[in-house]
């Protein structure tokens, strides 16, 4: 007798129903036309399968006549057979990624974002011109962001040729640095100042160690 094959996958109008409970629509193919069943007739099947096999026909409803689906699943209800056809996708039934399949490639560069940046650097020559002309009509805004790009960052660079905090004091007193200016400068002496203090203070305490260290020897 010639075995007939019926192909079923669960409605996508049930995915979350569980498959094989009464509600639950099932279709198939049968010849090439889909035709619709009760979900009996599936679990009427699966009951005829070993016990792995059921299990898969009550957990996964969809079918190879899916072209789409990544998992085939064909019942022969004549034969009672089944086979389980896999495309390798990197992903689980449920969709997400199965461990070592992380999607893109490791290393690999996102297209948008190369697309994205050389869009964007082609605009910097109009950009450029279009702040020059901001500027030049007097836009404050303009000016400032200019500014902070072109003049150094922490402040100008001051010469003096001692380091000696009254030298300091005089400078800011004859309007050569300004106040902030001196504060600032007067505490980084007092830094290298105390760093230093350190060092000799290190290279005592080594003086020391190797004296103690012969008088031990004797």
């Amino acid at each position: 007798m010639m075995s007939l094959r019926r192909r079923w996958q669960r409605d996508d109008r049930a995915d979350d129903l569980p498959s094989g409970r009464p509600g639950n629509p099932v279709r198939g193919v049968l010849g090439g036309a889909a035709v619709d069943a009760p979900a009996s007739a599936v679990s009427s099947t699966a009951q005829r399968l070993p016990a792995s096999s059921a299990a898969r026909v009550a957990g996964y409803g969809r079918c190879c006549a899916m072209g789409n689906e990544p998992v085939a699943r064909c019942i022969d209800f004549m034969g009672v057979t089944m086979t389980n056809e896999t495309t390798n996708t990197g992903r689980r039934p449920n969709g997400t990624f199965a461990p070592g399949s992380g999607g893109r490639v490791r290393g690999s560069k996102n297209k948008v974002s190369r697309d994205t940046l050389a869009a964007v650097q082609g605009l910097s020559s109009e950009a450029v011109s279009k702040l020059a002309e901001r500027m030049r009509a007097g836009d404050m805004g303009a000016i400032r962001l200019i500014l902070e790009y072109t003049l150094p960052k922490g402040g100008r660079t001051i010469d003096l040729e001692t380091n000696d905090p009254n030298a300091i004091a005089d400078a800011a007193a004859h309007g050569e640095i300004s106040p902030d200016e001196a504060t600032r400068l007067a505490q980084a002496v007092k830094t290298v100042g105390d760093a230093a203090d350190l060092r000799e203070l290190k290279r005592q305490v080594e003086e020391l160690e190797l004296l103690i260290s012969s008088l031990a020897k004797r």
